[in-house]
């Protein structure tokens, strides 16, 4: 008597642990599959969960020796098809002698199987018990593995209507396996989907997956930015019924790996679509006016730090020449936006001594042994946890990028006076670490191939108070006429060793 022999004996009696004994889980014969899954999809069977988790680890495992097919491509030894009726299907295909099996495709029909554990998982959405989470661990190990299985796998399951409820569900498990194969099967199946939308219901899976990420969920990021990559509407639909803290952190996972895909110069595909940039840049513009009032208080309210992640997902993605920053550029709201923002906060910081006051004594900044320790230390606090800590920095790095070789958004800048208030910003600043620089480089970037930028800059007293040698060091230099006034910044003669592009002044 061979194995497969045996196992059907050994079903039939009901002798559920020899079953169990007898079973090869790694096995590849396509009978002994076509058995196990006609076991598992009979109507009103009531396996133990020994051999439902004996089964199913197997047929996850034969995923890596058949590619999935849906049942209507799979032709029996009797030449019927034999669609919508899987058990019997695998009823008929577990009746192939072997040398039938040798004749038949290197394909299986998982959808029975697949439609299983669905509805298993749809019966168990809650933790009870260690046996019943070993079998929805491999059932959706299952899942996974048949989403792999061809670039149509995951169409296995698509289809059934409570899959968009179960993954929301299972996202909110503790068990850390659970959630990390739930993130992966999410993942394949955003990998291999060309329709429209996602068969999941889009707040509970992404508050889900930004759940699973908190927990240190490996697979989840990666989920996290292929969801937003493959629905160009998730922010639109979602983003506003998402809890502060939900945003918070998805704002920052989207800076993270914005700062990899553009600054490491990594393929195209891994952007954001278009609709997201401009719902992230209308979200800024909706809410830069928060950061004002901040002005004379800490306000522990979170609102203003997303300005703040906001503002620095606009400055990577304006960074480089690509697509993104094209978009942003092609809005002339949103640099109208930063220069008024910009000229708020810094005549807000002129008018007192407050939160937007530039810091331009080491004193200020750093404890010395004149000044009580614990003040110092709790002013040094104040300044870098503050949610206005490196903003103005970074509107003018923004403003800088948005005109960079951009003319309309060069006349703009003129048009609204924030080349004279950029100007006016060129000082030292202990709340904006590098600021100097930001200036010097929008500067310079509205005088490229602009006179009358140029003529502004020339015209301009302040031009006159910068360092040169600061300019020196970024490739741009004061340019004097004849009588020695100060006309303008213009580019240093280009040394290839030591080009810089202005990517790396980030």
């Amino acid at each position: 008597m061979d194995n497969f022999d045996r196992l059907c004996r050994l079903s039939s009696d009901e002798k559920w642990d020899e079953f169990v004994k007898n079973l090869d889980t790694k096995t590849s014969e396509k009978r002994i599959i076509a058995k196990l899954a006609e076991i598992l999809t009979k109507p009103e069977a009531n396996l133990p969960p020994n051999v439902l988790f004996s089964i199913l680890k197997c047929l996850a495992n034969t995923c890596v020796h058949f590619k999935h097919e849906a049942p209507e491509q799979i032709q029996n030894n009797s030449t019927k098809y034999l669609a919508n009726h899987c058990h019997e299907l695998y009823r008929e295909l577990s009746m192939c002698s072997p040398v039938d099996e040798e004749s038949l495709s290197n394909a299986f029909p998982y959808n029975g199987i697949a439609e299983w554990v669905i509805d298993y998982l749809d019966d168990h959405t809650t933790e009870n018990g260690e046996e019943q989470i070993k079998i929805v661990r491999t059932g959706l190990r299952f899942l996974c593995n048949v989403s792999t299985t061809t670039d149509r796998g995951y169409k296995a399951f698509l289809s059934h209507q409570n899959l968009r409820i179960i993954i929301g569900q299972l996202l909110h498990w503790n068990d850390t396996n659970v959630l990390l194969l739930t993130c992966a099967l999410i993942h394949n199946i955003l990998f291999n989907m060309t329709e429209s939308s996602p068969p999941f219901e889009p707040l509970s899976t992404l508050e889900g997956l930004i759940r699973a990420d908190t927990l240190k969920v490996s697979t989840a990021n990666d989920t996290i930015m292929l969801f937003l990559r493959q629905t160009p509407d998730l922010l639109d639909t979602v983003y506003e019924y998402l809890s502060m803290e939900a945003k918070l952190y998805l704002t920052e996972i989207i800076y993270q790996n914005l700062k990899d895909v553009v600054y490491k110069q990594n393929n195209e595909g891994e952007s954001l679509p278009e609709n997201t940039i401009i719902y992230l840049m209308n979200r800024f513009k909706k809410r830069s006016d928060l950061i004002l009032k901040t002005v004379d208080s800490y306000l522990n309210d979170m609102e203003p730090a997303e300005v703040t992640i906001l503002l620095d997902i606009l400055g990577v993605l304006s960074s480089s020449d690509r697509r993104e920053c094209h978009i942003l550029q092609r809005d002339n709201s949103l640099l109208i936006n930063a220069v008024f923002l910009l000229r708020a906060m810094h005549m807000a910081g002129k008018e007192e001594n407050n939160y937007f006051t530039p810091v331009q004594t080491l004193t200020d900044i750093v404890p010395n042994s004149s000044r009580d320790e614990d003040t110092a230390s709790d002013s040094r606090e104040d300044i870098r946890n503050h949610p206005a800590f490196g903003f103005k920095a970074g509107l003018i790095r923004l403003i800088g990028n948005l005109v960079h070789k951009h003319r309309a958004n060069q006349n703009t800048l003129r048009d609204t006076e924030g080349i004279s208030v950029i100007l006016d910003c060129c000082n030292i600043d202990g709340r904006n670490p590098l600021i100097l620089q930001w200036c010097i480089f929008a500067i310079r970037n509205a005088c490229e191939g602009m006179s009358k930028n140029q003529q502004i800059i020339a015209n301009s007293e302040k031009i006159k108070f910068i360092d040169n040698d600061i300019l020196r060091e970024m490739g741009v230099t004061l340019h004097e006429d004849e009588t020695g006034n100060t006309v303008g910044i213009v580019a240093l003669p280009k040394e290839p060793e030591a080009e810089k592009s202005f990517n790396e002044w980030d």
